[in-house]
Order: C-alpha cells, then structure tokens, then sequence
C-alpha cells in the first residue's frame, strides 16, 4: 500500500471506522447515564436548575434534550450519534491535516491511533464532554494555526471557542495557545490587539445566546446558587501532599495504560527528533495546547480516566509524527531490531487492550445476555450494568411507578431500563449527601425524597472523590439524621439486589 498517496487517509480512515465499530455494542455507562436523565427530564418539560441539577454547561444538557427527543432511552441511538460524531472528527482531521501539509503517513497513523486510544478507555469512558470536544477543537487547532489573521477567522474561532467552553468551562483555556500564537507570530500592534478581541466578544455573545434560557425562564438565581456550590465542591479534595501524589499516580498509570506506554515514547520521540521545520512548528504549537490541557486536568483534582481523553487529539497527532520517525529509523535496523520493536508496540500499545474488547462483539451475538455484561466487569471501572438492569426489571414487574427515587454516587444507569421516565432532580447523590452540601440543595433533593415512593440506594458506592470521605450513598444517608429519620419513619424494606441495591417501599396507611 503506498502510504505516501492521498487515497491511502480514506483507506486508514475506513480502518479507524472499524476500529470504532466496536463501542455501537457498547452498554450505558454512569456519565452517560447522567446526560441521559437531564435530557430526559428537560424533554418532559422541566427546567435547568430547578428541576434538573449537574455541574456542566446548560448547552450539553440542551443538546441531550435533543438527543433524548430522538432516540429516547435506546443506548444504542447514542452510540450510534458517537460513532458519527468521531467520523466526523476523522473527516475534519484529515482535511486540516492536509491543509497543513503533514505527510500522508502520519495522517494514516493518526486516524486509526486515535479511534484504537478512544475505543480502549472503555464503554464508561466514552461519548464524555471530553470527547465532544475533539470536533470544536480541531478547527479551532486549524484556525489559530492559519496564516491568514483576518477578521472572519477571528469570528470563527469565538464560535468555536465559545462551544468549547460551554462543553466545560475549564477547556476555555485554550484561548491562552492562540493569543500566544498570535502574539508570536504576528504583532501584536492595534489591529491584532482588536482581532483578539473581535473573537472574545463573538466568544461572550455566543456563550450568553447558550445561557438565554436559563435566563429568559428566571432560572438564572437558581444557577448561581447551584455554581456556588459547585465552586466549593470542585475544591475539593484540597491540595496537601496526598493530593500531590495522588495525581502523580493518576498521571502515571494513565500514561501509561489509557494513553499508551508506547505512544507516550512515540511522543517524546516527537518532540526530541523532530527537524522538519514545518511540522515543528505544528508540533510545538501542539504541545503548547498539550501542557494547557494536561493543565486543566491536574487543576480539576479527580484525574479519573476520561479526564485524559481530551489529550487525545494533540497527543495523537505529535504520537503519530513519533511513530512516523520510528517506523523510519526501524527501516535502517536489522532484522532483529525491528521483530524486538515489534513486540515492544504490540505489547505496550492499546492493541491488546483493543483485542481483549473483542470479547464484547462476541458475546453479543453468540451467548447469553449474563455474558454479554459479564464481559465488561473488567476490575477498574466497577461495571454494574448488569446489575441497574436487573433492579430495573424487578420494579417494573413489581413496583410500576414514575415515583423511583435512585441514590447512587456514581450515575442511573438504572433509568434507562425502567419503564416510566425519571423524574428527580439529582443525578448524585453526593450533591446532597456529602459534608459540605448546602441546606437548600439538601432541601430540594429532601423534596424529591418527601414525593417518591420507591427508593433504591447503593450500599456499596464508595466515592472519596465527591463524598470527601471513603463512604457509601447508604452510608452517608445514614449519617443525615433528616434523611434517615424520613426513611425509617415513611419506607419499608423490600428487598437487596446483587448485594449492591437496597429497595426501599413507602408505607401504605
């Protein structure tokens, strides 16, 4: 195959479709989950910050609503909608790429190391905020990058910024690369100065048509009590030395594992061999975007593991220039090098991480349900699909009611499989169960409590990072006197489920 001709970046790209192909079979995962119930309850009617509370933008829960109005709970709609998502992505990818005037080879490399990275990080760590943000970023990547520094590119890069920020505030950092970029590259005389803020301008007059609802339906109180909140919430944990060396082992395992021990190599392969004047230039603006981002991460705390998924598109492109110069000194090798090479990639890349998910297709469609989700209770993310799904059909064959109330601190998965839509305004319960929760959060949630009648909560959903301490939902309920009071007082027992899921019944007087 001639990797050097411009057919060769469809053939790699159908490839990278293929790769992706997998994650249609995948099941809900708890982010997911989370989208999914304020797409639901937005779609029936309710409003932002009053009957729907989460940490992200309003725009991604407007763009759910949309998305539940098309596929409703069917998972697959959405894995669907992801894998057309990332397409275009690749599409976007190659067309800039060429604009640039990287080499064909790296784009190939490019276009299937990204997919076989998005497709290991697993079926709960996919179609994230993160990952939406692959899109948007790309073109702003390109616009920065473009020589021509004109108005209308200034404009452009405010609407692409503005989507940007409004898939997470932290990723509005990005402006920083390209006022450096335009700071280098150009003067930064008056005109300049003005095209600079011509984009921040588009940028707040975007941002704010995105928040017009919340405004427009006198929610806007409500959100900045909710932000307050959340403020203090995504203060925590606090820094102290811990925390340090929690994060140096998040960093570690992730580059290691999640991104590659050998694209991490390939990386630093980039950026230390690299003489092409050209595709320096491309790879140092990149890198800039990467310590920006890399940023964003370590300032946020938590370093879970979709956290690092919006590295992917700048450090998949420097890995691929990496890989690119490998492949091109292991030509030079004798034979023995490059069979030693060989096993060094295959072992440490993502192809045996990719290879062991294709168990996933095969149970699918040769076994039973059970092994189909047994399949993803890989040990790290604390798969309990199975698990929601069979709560689910418990409560649908004895307990029909649009009145279930989930206490889980790490997503609904639940709601998906029931057959009434979820109504309640919390999709973790550690917003209201944690130590630092404000009264009137803890009231709304209490109002929610005071309506259900069914109350299903997890007792074994250990989550440090937003309870503040190694407990359960179960757990911290039991330390709200108010709570536990309520439930003791108004519910019943009726059953345990997979050890996991306590049900509980309100009292018929």
């Amino acid at each position: 195959m001639n990797l050097k001709g411009n057919n060769s970046n469809w053939i790699f790209f159908g490839l990278g479709i293929l790769i992706l192909s997998i994650t249609l079979l995948f099941p809900i995962g708890s982010d997911l989950s989370i989208f999914i119930q304020g797409g639901m309850i937005l779609q029936n009617g309710g409003e932002l910050y009053v009957d729907y509370f989460d940490v992200k933008p309003p725009f991604v829960y407007y763009l759910f609503e949309m998305l539940y109005g098309l596929f409703d709970k069917g998972i697959i709609g959405y894995r669907i909608f992801d894998l057309l998502y990332q397409a275009t992505f690749l599409i976007s990818s190659i067309f800039i790429f060429r604009k640039l005037k990287i080499k064909n080879s790296v784009i190939n490399i490019f276009v299937i190391t990204v997919p076989l990275l998005y497709t290991t990080f697993g079926y709960a760590n996919i179609f994230q905020v993160e990952s939406l943000f692959f899109l948007p970023f790309i073109w702003y990547f390109y616009y920065s990058f473009k020589s021509e520094n004109n108005y209308k590119n200034a404009i452009i890069k405010g609407l692409l910024l503005a989507t940007i920020f409004n898939l997470k505030y932290t990723l509005g950092i990005v402006l920083i690369a390209d006022i450096y970029f335009i700071a280098t590259t150009y003067k930064l005389n008056k005109e300049n100065i003005f095209k600079i803020i011509v984009q921040i301008i588009t940028f707040v007059f975007i941002t704010f048509l995105l928040f017009l609802p919340v405004v427009s339906n006198g929610n806007i109180d409500g959100m900045f009590r909710f932000m307050n909140y959340m403020s203090d919430y995504s203060s925590y944990p606090k820094w102290d030395m811990s925390q340090i060396l929690y994060m140096i082992k998040s960093l570690t395992i992730h580059f290691s594992d999640n991104l590659s021990l050998f694209l991490f190599i390939s990386f630093l392969f980039a950026l230390i061999l690299d003489k092409e004047n050209k595709q320096k230039r491309i790879i140092d603006y990149g890198l800039l975007y990467f310590i920006l981002l890399l940023t964003t991460i370590i300032l946020e705390r938590k370093g879970l593991a979709y956290h690092y998924q919006r590295l992917l598109p700048v450090y998949g492109l420097i890995a691929s220039f990496g890989i690119s110069y490998i492949l091109r000194e292991l030509k030079k090798k004798k034979i023995i090098y490059v069979v030693l090479a060989s096993l060094f990639i295959l072992i440490y890349s993502p192809i045996p991480r990719y290879i062991n998910l294709l168990k996933v297709p095969y149970y699918y469609f040769t076994s039973d349900e059970i092994k189909y989700y047994n399949s993803f209770k890989d040990g790290k993310y604390g798969a309990i699909v199975h698990k929601h799904k069979k709560v689910a059909e418990y409560l649908n064959s004895n307990h029909k009611s649009d009145k279930v109330l989930l206490m889980s601190a790490n997503g609904n998965e639940m709601i998906t499989f029931l057959d009434e839509d979820y109504k309640y305004s919390m999709a973790m319960s550690s917003f209201y169960l944690n130590n630092i929760s404000p009264e009137e959060i803890r009231n709304i949630a209490f109002e929610d409590m005071e309506d259900s009648e069914i109350i299903v909560i997890v007792k074994n959903d250990y989550s440090p990072i937003t309870f503040f301490e190694n407990i359960s939902s179960l757990e911290a309920l039991k330390k709200n006197s108010k709570f536990y009071n309520y439930l003791n007082n108004r519910f019943t027992l009726d059953s345990t489920i997979e050890d996991t899921f306590v049900i509980y019944k309100r009292n018929k007087y």
